[in-house]
């Protein structure tokens, strides 16, 4: 059967003051807006197979976020829980949608709202299909580098550029095509992290990822749809970065490359698609001592305390993070190894 898709986004912006997410020791919610947030969405039918994506301008989500977000979906779409994938930007410009230790506390009435704003523009999507033939392309573009610098010893000392590290130096494409000819909508996919802008930032703001779905409705004067999905951005930051223009440059270098490789995409078979989910083990490193999490305890309780007496809000909310995740540590350590592993996926 034929490929039908459609497609919505709606503004997710949330108000001045809400928690900002992704840097510890910011003294304050945020102070401004420099651009909106947005979600986008794209519902993919064949053969009475659902597939929905959704591009989020966002840090990330908690887990209770999800599986309220895709039960309502599924309740307004039918649309299975397991074949909605909520892909989140991971900018830290904004607001803390994921429960950080260290960064404050999620603002309940914007979740609420943020939770509705999701389900919504996946329900637009699905409402609004038109036949759709798929098709892929790849295109160079590196905006980051890598920023796990090493010492002598050839361990990890600190963030920085290390620019024999790996990156990901293209970006990916899935272009949707209407009528298997003109395209109008295209889901693009590149790896680095959103921290062209740093925690002296308090203006919510998409960092890079929001320029280059500008940039492609400006060059098609609106006729492609744009998805940004964010790829293992882990060790990868913008390279230069520092202000907004480093940010603008960055998207435009992401926007052309997409636009370059929807240009020279092959075409896919459209008429079958489907969901899977994989999940990777990864192997675990012993625990530090017991006593090392029982000094630091003590330790970021006296920092707190310290910042407390001076006012200091961001170093006293960061102090009792650390505190807080150096007790849990100590509790599960008292588990045994395999306690202490199954407790670490809990926090």
């Amino acid at each position: 059967m034929p490929l039908v898709a459609g497609f919505a986004e709606i503004d997710i912006t949330p108000p001045i003051g809400v928690w900002m997410g992704g840097y510890a020791l910011r003294p304050s919610g945020c102070t401004g807006v420099h651009d909106p947030l947005y979600a986008r969405a794209a519902v993919f039918e064949s053969a009475g197979k659902a597939v929905a994506i959704v591009s989020m301008v966002l840090i990330g989500l908690d887990m209770d976020i999800v599986v309220a977000v895709r039960i309502e979906v599924q309740k307004e779409t039918g649309i299975s829980p397991h074949a909605l994938m909520l892909n989140a930007s991971h900018t830290h410009g904004g607001p803390l949608t994921k429960s950080f230790l260290c960064m404050g506390s999620r603002d309940p009435a914007y979740i609420r709202w943020l939770m509705d704003r999701l389900i919504e523009v996946v329900k637009r999507a699905a409402e609004q299909p038109t036949y759709q033939s798929l098709a892929y392309g790849r295109a160079p573009v590196q905006v980051g580098v890598n920023r796990r610098q090493y010492g002598k010893n050839g361990k990890p000392v600190k963030i920085g550029v290390n620019p024999d590290g790996p990156v990901m130096p293209w970006v990916d494409a899935l272009v949707i095509r209407e009528g298997g000819n003109h395209p109008s909508a295209v889901l693009f996919s590149h790896a680095c992290h959103p921290t062209t802008l740093g925690g002296e930032n308090l203006e919510i703001t998409a960092d890079y990822c929001g320029y280059p779905s500008d940039f492609i409705k400006k060059k098609t004067g609106g006729t492609v749809f744009p998805l940004f999905l964010q790829g293992c951005s882990g060790n990868i930051n913008p390279h230069p970065r520092g202000d907004f223009g480093w940010a603008k440059a960055h998207g435009r270098a992401l926007g052309e490359a997409a636009l370059d490789a929807i240009k020279h995409a092959l075409p896919l078979n459209s008429e079958q698609i489907d969901f899977a989910k994989t999940t990777v083990d990864l192997e675990l490193e012993p625990p530090p001592p017991l006593e090392e999490f029982e000094r630091s305890a003590i330790d970021c309780d006296r920092e707190a305390e310290d910042a407390r007496s001076k006012g200091d809000v961001g170093r006293r909310m960061h102090a009792e993070g650390l505190r807080d995740y150096a007790l849990f540590e100590c509790e599960a350590a008292a588990l045994g190894d395999e306690g202490y592993f199954q407790s670490a996926f809990v926090i």
